[in-house]
């Protein structure tokens, strides 16, 4: 299966593959909850950042190696997936490619017309991982449209570049491969297949990852199947443990934005058009966990009743007359307003300016 061999006796080797995967399925069990929500890659990642917490104690610094090779990856997916779905009835991880968009501090799958969220957007953010566009969502309450896009990378690009009158700034964070190579070179030098659609590429920025912040970083290192070496934008995970980085991809990516003397928000923005976004951000915040309350206790009120058989359309104000939900959204108004009021008085500059500067020296 792999051309890492753990032991040149055959009889070894194999005894220390079996216990190297029991290992790897305790972990998958473990953390099924997280997985699940997962795409395939990313929660073969987040397994690798597992084994990297138990490298040299549980495991060896062989076998972790062996696992980011990708026949292992391979197996890992087709074969140990199928066994543990029958073995412990549960779902394999998202496999199919989609693209995520996060936009003001809300992710979601991209089902709008491109046009809609081009006219929108301040900049743009493209991410080779979908499952790693939601680490950047703080960028995204700056004015930055972040999107994830396995598989689908290069198309999406072509679109915005095609929309692209205002010259919009585009970022794109990539793996230091071969693919990510292909990315940089079309959209960031140009090439022949982009020459005729007389696309512009001085606003298109490389973020990387590159080989050689991965080297100066002692990331893990994988044997490209095509020559050479590679290395994932999934393996800064490791910074999580040896760096106690928190958030170790927007850690990188502002840093490289800092390089390119890239802002925090996408072309010039006002203080008052920064005040109004993060004012509807802290009036969202404060609304949400109000109105699942109000909901939550509607929902009470009914629930001893077994059939509701009016239709919804036939509803008016008398039928649906509820005097606590009316005394909820009073209370909702009037700290609705005492946010707003504090917000004004005490949090703006804590909230704004001392945030950015955090995130910028960050």
């Amino acid at each position: 299966m792999s051309r890492l061999r753990l032991s040149n006796d055959p009889k070894e080797h194999k005894q220390l593959v079996r216990d190297f995967w029991k290992i790897v399925e305790d972990i998958v069990i473990r953390e099924y909850n997280e997985i699940k929500n997962m795409s395939m890659r990313d929660s073969f990642y987040h397994v690798a950042l597992q084994l990297g917490e138990i490298r040299g104690n549980e495991i060896s610094e062989l076998q972790y190696k062996y696992f980011w090779e990708q026949k292992t990856y391979d197996y890992y997916t087709q074969d140990k997936w199928s066994n543990w779905e029958k073995k412990h009835n549960i779902v394999r991880p998202q496999t199919k490619n989609y693209t995520v968009m996060i936009e003001q501090g809300k992710r979601k799958v991209l089902p709008e017309d491109i046009n809609e969220v081009y006219s929108r957007a301040r900049g743009f953010i493209y991410v080779e991982k979908e499952g790693k566009a939601s680490d950047l969502l703080e960028l995204s309450r700056f004015g930055w449209i972040i999107l994830g896009a396995q598989g689908q990378s290069q198309r999406l690009l072509r679109e915005i570049l095609k929309l692209d009158s205002e010259n919009k700034p585009i970022l794109v964070f990539h793996d230091a491969d071969r693919a990510g190579q292909l990315i940089k070179d079309v959209f960031i030098d140009g090439s022949r297949r982009t020459e005729h659609l007389d696309l512009t590429f001085d606003n298109v920025f490389d973020l990387g990852l590159t080989i050689e912040d991965a080297e100066k970083l002692e990331l893990l290192m994988i044997p490209d199947p095509k020559g050479g070496m590679r290395a994932e934008i999934n393996a800064l995970l490791e910074l999580k443990t040896r760096r106690g980085l928190k958030n170790p991809f927007l850690w990188y990516v502002v840093t490289r934005m800092r390089k390119h003397n890239i802002p925090l928000c996408p072309k010039p923005i006002s203080k008052k058009e920064l005040l109004l976004m993060h004012l509807r951000w802290r009036l969202e915040d404060s609304l949400r966990p109000l109105i699942e309350k109000v909901v939550i206790d509607s929902i009470q009120d009914i629930e001893d009743i077994d059939v509701i058989s009016i239709n919804i359309y036939d509803l008016n104000e008398e039928e649906i007359e509820n005097p606590e939900l009316s005394k909820e959204l009073g209370k909702l108004s009037s700290k609705l307003a005492k946010s707003v009021k504090d917000f004004f008085e005490t949090e703006w500059e804590n909230t704004i300016i001392k945030k950015a500067n955090k995130l910028i020296e960050g």
